[in-house]
């Protein structure tokens, strides 16, 4: 992991302790992989404060929310698609009504690949696109 890979296996039993655990702490489930990221929930049950959380994996993000767009401040700039994030300390704060969020590779994000509980009406801003689910803008035929 230490090259910066964003593309784990799901299941990993040959890996030492230590790997597991960097797993499970850095990469979320998509299918039957897992890529970097990681859920963004608070510590105080339907906080409305600032979800902080620490990458060790630097790469592009995206956010992904369960209803709509994921609007709010990432790192206190505003969230309007996907951007690079160095490893370290962050911050996202979630605007209006809370709801469940995650940070998600992007690369996975455009390809379609999402959290199971994020592929109904999850939706993610790209280029000025909204992306629905699919990973593909909403209106936009794929290439």
């Amino acid at each position: 992991m230490a090259g910066g890979a964003c593309v784990a296996v799901m299941h990993g039993q040959l890996f030492p302790p230590r790997t597991r655990a960097f797993l499970a702490a850095n990469f979320i489930r998509v299918g039957r992989l897992r890529v970097a990221g990681r859920r963004l929930t608070s510590s105080a049950s339907g906080s409305a404060g600032p979800i902080a959380f620490d990458l060790a994996i630097p790469a592009r993000y995206a956010i992904v929310a369960e209803r709509g767009h994921p609007g709010g401040l990432l790192d206190g700039v505003p969230y309007e698609g996907p951007r690079d994030l160095k490893a370290g300390s962050h911050t996202y704060r979630h605007d209006g009504e809370s709801q469940a969020t995650a940070l998600v590779w992007a690369q996975a994000v455009e390809r379609g690949y999402l959290p199971r509980s994020f592929r109904g009406d999850s939706r993610v801003v790209r280029g000025g696109a909204s992306w629905k689910g699919s990973g593909r803008p909403v209106g936009v035929t794929p290439e």
